[in-house]
């Protein structure tokens, strides 16, 4: 979602709000329309700042998962050259007993 979005629906968040006050107080909803315009633009600030903060959670997570697939290669990496060891290993002891036996 695009920073206007964001904006635009945190500030109808905050006139709906400002109409359900009113309609709890039972009072009329166009009363006080600069009150309706401070809770727009108050909710509109809110949409502002949580677009931000998913923005850099974005950032820090892609950040975090190109580490740990980075870890994960380096790991199996590890894990084949260590299998290919055994493999040796277990070839060499196997010449070896062979070698004996005859």
């Amino acid at each position: 979602m695009t920073l206007l979005t964001h904006m635009v629906g945190w500030s109808l968040f905050g006139l709906g709000a400002r109409l359900w006050h009113l309609g709890i107080q039972q009072r009329p909803l166009h009363s006080g329309p600069i009150a309706h315009a401070v809770a727009m633009g108050s909710f509109a600030g809110i949409g502002y700042f949580s677009y931000g903060y998913q923005e850099r959670s974005r950032e820090i997570l892609a950040d975090i998962r190109s580490k740990v697939s980075q870890r994960q290669e380096e790991r199996t990496e590890r894990a084949k050259e260590r299998v290919s060891q055994v493999k040796a290993a277990l070839d060499a002891k196997k010449a070896n007993n062979s070698a004996e036996d005859e």
